[in-house]
């Protein structure tokens, strides 16, 4: 533990955050960072270390910590899914894009600017973060684009090869 050490009626107790890694803590935060909380809000919070003690868990893992690391990249992972899931509510969600004026119902515009901003930073954050399914390189972007056709061959041990059946259409909307 850093900090420092208050002794009141002869008990010694630290002051400051935890530096020493701990299973539940660990718990916490990759739990939190997979509903899409930032690592900054986190450890905001005066039981949590600070990012750099954690950037230290990822990079050099403690004593008993070896599987943070792993546990930490895909809690980062599924943030990225919850983060786009909340990008498609806030770009669905319409209901304060007008505001009603004496002259009749106006778009709001910098609400719909704030929303769109907000997509597009969350829509990046993805592409860099978890480029594998977001990124514009992707395994499958371009697809709809290219009108590609993909053929997947599926071969089990034992049994003979089988041929996928022929992909889905996709449609992409510029909109």
């Amino acid at each position: 533990m850093r900090g420092k050490i208050r002794v009141m009626a002869g008990i010694h107790t630290v002051i400051g955050r935890p530096s020493i890694y701990s299973p539940e803590i660990a718990t916490q935060i990759c739990e939190r960072v997979s509903n899409g909380e930032t690592l900054r809000g986190i450890c905001r919070d005066d039981h949590m270390p600070s990012r750099q003690t954690i950037a230290d868990w990822v990079m050099q893992p403690p004593r008993g910590a070896e599987s943070f690391p792993g546990r930490f990249a895909r809690a980062k992972e599924l943030g990225c899914d919850s983060l786009v899931e909340e990008s498609l509510e806030i770009a669905r969600d319409g209901s304060r894009d007008t505001i009603e004026t004496e002259h009749g119902t106006k778009t709001d515009w910098e609400v719909v600017g704030r929303s769109k901003l907000i997509c597009e930073q969350i829509r990046w954050i993805a592409s860099k973060v978890y480029r594998r399914q977001y990124g514009e390189d992707g395994l499958f972007a371009g697809l709809a684009a290219s009108g590609a056709k993909v053929s997947v061959t599926i071969e089990t041990v034992g049994a003979p090869a089988v041929e996928a059946p022929e992909p889905p259409t996709f449609t992409v909307d510029s909109e």
